[in-house]
């Protein structure tokens, strides 16, 4: 069941991407081939954390573009049905936007993932608690 959910389906949303933004993008040989064979398994631990870092900054772009990238391409094929053309330039040009969109997006995730959270440091007195509890330390938990 994990396997389906955290290889199979990535890999099919990448097919998908790939199908629906990459493809119709004016790339070289080597730009296609290079946005096609991204991926891997970023759950082996002796991986170095960058590895795992750009894994899932590549995994979170993949899913953003979908999610962007579907909802456009139905417009389109709805608009298409009525015998309205969108312009191959627009729809490029609207990928290519996704494409950035879903990277940056993806790289302040993975930003904001990875690094240290902030600490609030709170002295709060009161006149009748015990000496014993000076410098007593209590984690707030998130709600």
């Amino acid at each position: 069941m994990w396997k389906l959910i955290f290889q199979i389906i990535p890999v099919a949303a990448w097919v998908v991407a790939f199908i629906v933004v990459v493809r119709p993008l004016v790339l070289s040989r080597r730009g296609t081939f290079a946005a096609a064979t991204i991926g891997g398994d970023a759950f082996t631990p002796a991986l170095p954390p960058f590895a795992i870092w750009f894994y899932g900054w590549i995994y979170a772009a993949a899913i953003l573009l979908i999610a962007a990238a579907f909802p456009f391409d139905v417009a389109c094929c709805l608009l298409a049905l009525a015998k309205i053309r969108v312009p191959v330039r627009i729809t490029r040009g609207v990928f290519a936007a996704f494409a950035v969109l879903a990277a940056a997006l993806s790289a302040w995730g993975i930003y904001e993932g990875v690094r240290t959270p902030d600490v609030n440091r709170i002295e709060i007195a009161y006149d009748d608690l015990p000496q014993s509890f000076d410098g007593y330390r209590r984690a707030r938990q998130c709600t």
